[in-house]
């Protein structure tokens, strides 16, 4: 039960959902709001709601924009951080790692966070320098590459 960011060696981010709690939980912020689907699509500036429909039954993820302006919405009525509770189990996952990528993945990985922050979702004020956070990042990829 988790959302994951694909990291891709391209640099590249995706959503990637391995069960419907996603879905689930942005239905319940949505329902908390006391909104239709469609009345919520609407107010994202959508036309229909089967792209709120897709999100919510597990077929399909949002990209960061269109996460954004749900959240941004339902913020509005709720009150609370729609994101915070919708991501609360997300992970950041990396494919096809090797160490001459190791720049466009410190950069995904720098953007993933960045993106987290932002939105709300992790509170990030580190001990540490930035570099040693990064380095434990890539002593923690080469080991996982290796076993």
């Amino acid at each position: 039960m988790q959302i994951v960011y694909k990291i891709r060696k391209n640099n590249q981010r995706k959503f990637m959902m391995t069960d419907t709690t996603f879905g689930q939980r942005l239905r319940e912020k949505r329902e908390q709001a006391g909104l239709q689907a469609n009345e919520l699509a609407y107010r994202c500036g959508w036309n229909g709601a089967q792209r709120l429909s897709n999100y919510e039954n597990g077929s399909r993820m949002p990209n960061l924009q269109y996460f954004s302006e749900i959240c941004e919405q339902l913020d509005k009525i709720n009150g609370d951080s729609t994101a915070h509770y919708v991501l609360r189990n997300e992970n950041v996952i990396i494919e096809d790692y090797s160490e001459k990528d190791e720049g466009s993945v410190i950069e995904a990985f720098k953007q993933t966070m960045a993106d987290a922050v932002h939105l709300d979702i992790m509170k990030f004020r580190p001990k540490r320098g930035e570099s040693d956070l990064l380095q434990i990042f890539i002593n923690h990829l080469r080991s996982a590459s290796k076993g």
